[in-house]
């Protein structure tokens, strides 16, 4: 009995550790995005913030509503397990309108879109050496 007790409290404890550990890379990845938005010097508004985590060599796609005639730029940024994370912007019709695929991790793309609508911003996550790693990437207005 004792050593059931002792194997669900350890099995408990590597559970709440997880989300923990989680955070603190979520975190790295919002510091990090957080400076990119002050090399905007304030002419831009961060208008919505995402973060999440993928496996090396995944992507997700994130729907986002953009008015047309209004610069955007969105910039991602990864924690310490990634090398590279990629942009790619596409418009309700299909068209990429942006991209960023340089090998680096903290990729921006500036567009404006020519109409209003639902925007594709896909994610990329080209390079992780420890999975999964953790992202964050803003859409930024002016």
């Amino acid at each position: 009995m004792y050593r059931t007790f002792t194997l669900i409290l350890a099995v408990l404890g590597m559970l709440t550790a997880a989300p923990h550990a989680q955070t603190r890379y979520v975190r790295q990845a919002r510091v990090q995005l957080a400076e990119i938005a002050r090399t905007f010097y304030g002419d831009w508004e961060q208008t919505t913030e995402y973060t999440g985590a993928l496996d090396h060599d995944t992507f997700v796609d994130v729907s986002v509503w953009l008015r047309g005639g209004t610069r955007y730029a969105v910039a991602a940024t990864c924690d310490e397990d990634c090398r590279d994370i990629d942009l790619v912007v596409t418009s309700p019709r299909g068209w990429v309108v942006g991209r960023d695929r340089e090998p680096d991790d903290t990729p921006v793309v500036h567009f404006t879109p020519v109409r209003s609508g639902t925007y594709r911003i896909t994610v990329e996550m080209a390079s992780c050496s420890d999975n999964p790693c953790s992202y964050a990437f803003g859409v930024f207005s002016r």
